[in-house]
């Protein structure tokens, strides 16, 4: 077999946080310690009922919140949204995460909230508007936020945190001569990327967690990250 010299392209996972920076398209919730909505659920570290959104409705009230913007790439394995809410007295607290995509809304499940603050969330595989993979460009224009309900008259149901986890793979390409054989401790997946102008001839044969590959022709040797189901 005629051996060439492929690249390598490793996806390396990582996460990546955004915080509310601004009010979105929806402001229904009252403030508490801050002027501004927003302000008051962007905090890193939790600060409880130091500053939060409430709401002492018998119906959902919502609050959108524009995100801090990123220049990250990379390909997108999912979107999660992440709120900290609790209810003033036990029974019928509830509350539910809220995005707006591409001018749509979509509502999370609704959820109990306990007495004390505890995390709510909702997780996007793809965009729900588009089903697809998100890209950068739908991250960047995502308002996220929470809905909440009072569990009855004179109660509260509130809101100190809301954040956004993206969950990326960094991809970067490593050349290599001849034969290709890389360590594979997490279980990434090889799968051959065909061009326009090249046909493959490959044999390829897994010893635990490595592998000797054999190309013939020019081609891109991608290794992905599983997605978890």
């Amino acid at each position: 077999m005629n051996l060439v010299t492929p690249q390598v392209v490793l996806a390396s996972p990582d996460t990546l946080i955004l915080r509310p920076e601004s009010a979105g398209d929806s402001t229904e919730l009252t403030p508490i310690g801050a002027p501004a909505n927003w302000d008051c659920v962007d905090d890193v570290t939790l600060d409880g009922d130091g500053t939060y959104v409430y709401s002492d409705s018998n119906q959902f009230g919502s609050d959108l919140y524009n995100l801090a913007n990123t220049s990250q790439t990379g390909s997108i394995h999912s979107v999660t949204v992440w709120a900290k809410v609790r209810g003033t007295v036990a029974g019928n607290n509830r509350a539910r995460t809220v995005v707006k995509t591409n001018g749509v809304i979509y509502e999370g499940a609704a959820q109990d909230a306990a007495t004390g603050y505890s995390d709510i969330f909702t997780f996007y595989d793809e965009n729900p508007q588009t089903d697809d993979h998100w890209t950068w460009d739908e991250v960047n224009l995502l308002q996220a936020g929470c809905a909440l309900k009072r569990a009855g008259p004179g109660e509260q149901t509130r809101c100190t945190q809301v954040w956004v986890v993206v969950d990326y793979a960094d991809e970067y390409t490593l050349t290599v001569g001849g034969i290709v054989e890389p360590v594979n401790p997490l279980g990434l997946e090889a799968t051959l990327a065909e061009s326009a102008t090249a046909v493959y001839t490959s044999v390829a044969l897994w010893i635990g967690f490595a592998f000797i590959l054999a190309i013939g022709g020019a081609g891109v040797l991608v290794f992905k990250r599983r997605r978890a189901h």
